[in-house]
């Protein structure tokens, strides 16, 4: 039993010499390309956090199915197997440390499993999410006003990039739900400037405007809020007014570059709360929204329109 834990022992350190040397070579590679300006910071972020995750999945393989035959009984021969490899000096106390809790924890997970039912739509692991995988639309949908139209006609992914032609109108919105989040995007105006938004918790029948709030993307309105079809937004009284589509609540203050540069936005939507950074500054906060889970989206309404980072990190609820 315990040449086949050394065994194991030598089979991890070499797999974790050869993680470290895919990783320096990755970081490498990146680096160059950002400095190139091929890529983003937020894309070269993305690369890296799926090649480690990649690698993790691929170094754990067999050895977590084995793990996962292990009983009680195996649980105390090699806690006792571990003490004996501490005092030939084999291993240190916090690596058998390290290894029994692992085993502990993939016991209780694998014998005790969590019931779909109970697991919160937002878990809050901090994780973040490419929505944009920077190669094509997989975890997307779409509604378009014409409805002889096809997602295609209106959005491709060239060089990195997720294009917008703007006509016909309509939008793009995830698979997925989310209620609570970090959202990044990255946008620009490659041609004359025209409008867009970004949706929010979007629920209930696809319409151009559906129920949802909405982070403004037309340009010289950027970081304005509205809430559509029944969506429910508050904020400063001075500020917000009732519309004919819904709530309006105009920015703080103006942040957007020239048309052509690439603008970032850095909302969190955190129980009723929703706020808009706009290329690193505060310029809209929204409170008393309405708090569910929903889609997320971009609008196509009438402007081609450039995308470049779309990340969502889940958070936990808030107030």
């Amino acid at each position: 039993r315990m040449v086949a834990i050394r065994e194991r022992i030598r089979q991890e350190q070499a797999t974790e010499r050869s993680m470290q040397e895919q990783v320096a070579s990755a970081v490498r590679e990146t680096s160059a390309a950002v400095e190139a300006g091929e890529i983003s910071e937020e894309q070269a972020h993305q690369r890296l956090t799926g090649m480690r995750e990649r690698l993790a999945v691929a170094a754990r393989g067999a050895g977590e199915r084995e793990r996962a035959t292990l009983t009680r009984e195996q649980i105390v021969r090699i806690r006792a197997e571990l003490a004996a490899a501490i005092e030939a000096g084999r291993i240190t106390e916090d690596q058998a440390r390290e290894r029994m809790a692992g085993l502990r924890e993939r016991m209780v997970q694998e014998r005790t499993p969590e019931p779909v039912s109970r697991r919160p739509r937002d878990a809050p692991s901090g994780r973040q999410i490419a929505l944009f995988n920077g190669r094509d639309l997989s975890g997307w949908e779409y509604f378009l006003t014409d409805e002889t139209a096809t997602m295609e006609d209106v959005w491709s992914v060239e060089d990195g990039i997720l294009v917008c032609t703007g006509d016909p109108r309509g939008y793009l919105a995830t698979v997925e739900e989310y209620q609570n989040f970090r959202l990044v995007v990255e946008w620009r105006w490659p041609e004359e400037p025209g409008n867009s938004g970004v949706l929010l918790r979007i629920t209930g029948e696809p319409t151009m405007l559906p129920n949802c709030a909405e982070a403004q993307l037309r340009s010289g309105s950027a970081g304005d809020m509205y809430g559509f079809n029944g969506f429910k937004i508050g904020g400063d009284e001075e500020r917000l007014s009732e519309i004919s589509i819904g709530w309006s609540l105009p920015a703080l203050e103006r942040n957007e570059k020239e048309p052509g540069e690439w603008n970032r936005y850095e909302i969190t939507v955190r129980g009723g709360t929703i706020t808009v950074m706009l290329n690193g500054k505060l310029v809209n906060e929204a409170t008393g929204c309405d708090v569910r889970a929903g889609k997320i989206g971009l609008q196509s309404e009438g402007g081609v329109i450039h995308f470049r980072t779309i990340t969502l990190t889940p958070m936990r609820a808030g107030r």
